[in-house]
């Protein structure tokens, strides 16, 4: 009878192991997978981020080459670090009123950004700047 109790308890000992083995991998691939998503989470907010900074960047830099001349007329593609922004071909709505039409790209992300210029002379005068146009 004693043979039989002590096996017994031995296999007790070696499920409860083996329910805890199971049970910290469980706990490991579970906190691996909620790592790679908080990792992918952060990702895809700094290209988001970036990609906005950048049409911004290159909203200003295409009023700055307007401001130097009136004709400018776009349709370039700039590449800057990680992303890229394209200057659409600029709208021109008679007098001084132009559009400016820009899209980045960082990664996955993509921003655009609408600027229409109300007056180029003496100064760059902007009557809207659009952060999520429909073009």
């Amino acid at each position: 009878m004693k043979l039989i109790l002590s096996k017994s308890k031995g296999m007790v000992g070696i499920m409860i192991l083996c329910f805890l083995v199971i049970f910290e991998i469980a706990f490991l691939f579970g906190s691996s997978y909620l790592g790679l998503n908080e990792r992918n989470s952060a990702k895809n907010f700094y290209e988001s981020v970036s990609a906005k900074y950048l049409a911004s960047s290159c909203a200003q830099d295409a009023l700055l080459k307007l401001s130097n001349d009136i004709n400018y007329g776009g349709d370039e593609i700039l590449n800057v670090g990680d992303g890229q922004c394209e200057t659409l071909a600029i709208i021109n709505s008679g007098g001084e009123q132009r559009t400016i039409q820009i899209q980045s790209t960082v990664g996955g992300a993509i921003k655009k950004v609408q600027v229409e210029v109300l007056a180029l002379i003496p100064n760059i005068v902007i009557g809207s700047w659009d952060e999520s146009p429909n073009f």
